[in-house]
């Protein structure tokens, strides 16, 4: 957040950024530093269809279910996300088929399936379901320690001082991270363990992963036309938009 300069006697003006509406304040190896003070990381796991299942094999998932539940020394957090189908890579794969294609009838079925297909997305939003487990660390006494450390703030002086503080809590976060990163990579190998009973196999996001959670779960529309494909999370670095310098005219 920014203060925008007024005139004199009136009152600065806040200027919100897209940021500042945003839950977290970076993504570094997998996890997800929260603006309350936690840290999360995510892993993508697959579902089960009990409706295909008999009784006993019903049985049998609810029972291990329990027992993971019961297993676990630390909160998990359950989050669906829908995501709209991009076709647009399917069509030019059907493309290329039909270029290549010397036989008149396969030619004119791929054209007639492509029309079908495109017809039916724009008719029916077409889309998919994943299903992801979170996990979260927070040490309460170091968030405890940092609210009194922050209404010390005020009372400190001199841009030499400033200087210091800022130096110490960027090691103090840096030790802090590293000791969430430790704990969420057990709490994750441990989910993992007991997912296998299922015959679940689940994935650990990386920082591109969770960067398209994000941007879709705040652009799901968008996310389809404007997708993250190819896109290096890391080359984000600047809340502004910079002009490319060019040659001489």
């Amino acid at each position: 957040m920014k203060k925008q300069k007024s005139n004199k006697g009136e009152k600065d003006v806040k200027i919100h950024t897209t940021q500042d509406q945003l839950p977290f304040v970076y993504i570094r190896r997998g996890v997800v530093k929260l603006k309350n003070g936690q840290y999360i990381k995510l892993m993508q796991v697959p579902s089960i269809n009990t409706q295909l299942m008999e009784e006993e094999e019903k049985e049998i998932v609810r029972e291990t279910y329990m027992g993971l539940l019961n297993s676990l020394d630390f909160k998990v957090q359950f989050y669906k996300q829908s995501r709209l189908v991009d076709i647009n890579d399917y069509l030019a794969f059907l493309k290329e088929k039909e270029a290549a294609s010397v036989n008149d009838f396969k030619t004119m079925g791929l054209q007639y399936y492509s029309r079908f297909i495109m017809e039916l997305v724009k008719e029916n939003s077409v889309q998919t379901k994943k299903d992801f487990l979170v996990v979260s660390f927070r040490d309460e006494k170091q968030n405890k320690k940092s609210m009194t450390d922050d209404r010390l703030k005020k009372y400190r002086k001199g841009e030499e001082d400033a200087q210091v503080h800022d130096e110490a809590e960027a090691i103090k976060e840096e030790k802090m991270f590293e000791k969430a990163y430790k704990t969420l990579t057990q709490r994750e190998k441990t989910l993992q363990k007991q997912l296998r009973r299922f015959g679940m196999n689940a994935t650990f996001l990386n920082d591109k992963d969770a960067f398209e959670l994000f941007y879709i779960a705040y652009n799901k529309e968008r996310s389809v036309h404007q997708s993250l494909k190819g896109v290096n999370p890391n080359n984000f670095t600047t809340l502004y938009v910079k002009h490319k310098e060019t040659g001489g005219e």
